[in-house]
């Protein structure tokens, strides 16, 4: 079973995405609402995915509470935002992502590429 952490602040939003992920069968989810809490959830569940939102209250933003787990662990990310400016996707994209997408998410897309992913690099 794949290890996922969601790192979204809306909790139906998160919720959404695991439903839909354990839906699958072959995804187990960790839910995180601020990125202090997704770099403790990293170190304790060590998931294989990291789906973040880049508008994360709290001290650190979504990725640079990326570039903090990153340093320590190699993990592939998919940054998701409600918000299509310049600046934060110039920033996510020099992250390296395999996936970006602007909200509202088409759920079949973000587990294609998902999915995509973990077929490719089994």
């Amino acid at each position: 079973m794949r290890r996922i952490l969601l790192v979204e602040d809306e909790f139906i939003t998160a919720l959404s995405l695991k439903t839909m992920l354990e839906t699958e069968g072959h995804f187990s989810c960790k839910m995180t609402g601020n990125g202090q809490n997704a770099i403790e959830l990293c170190k304790k569940f060590k998931p294989e995915l990291m789906i973040i939102d880049i508008g994360l209250p709290g001290v650190l933003d979504g990725i640079e509470t990326y570039e903090v787990i990153s340093n320590q662990a190699e993990m592939p990310v998919i940054f998701i935002s409600g918000y299509s400016d310049e600046r934060n996707q110039s920033r996510a994209e020099e992250m390296n992502p395999i996936g970006y997408f602007i909200k509202p998410l088409v759920e079949s897309k973000l587990l294609e590429v998902i999915e995509s992913y973990f077929d490719d690099n089994l």
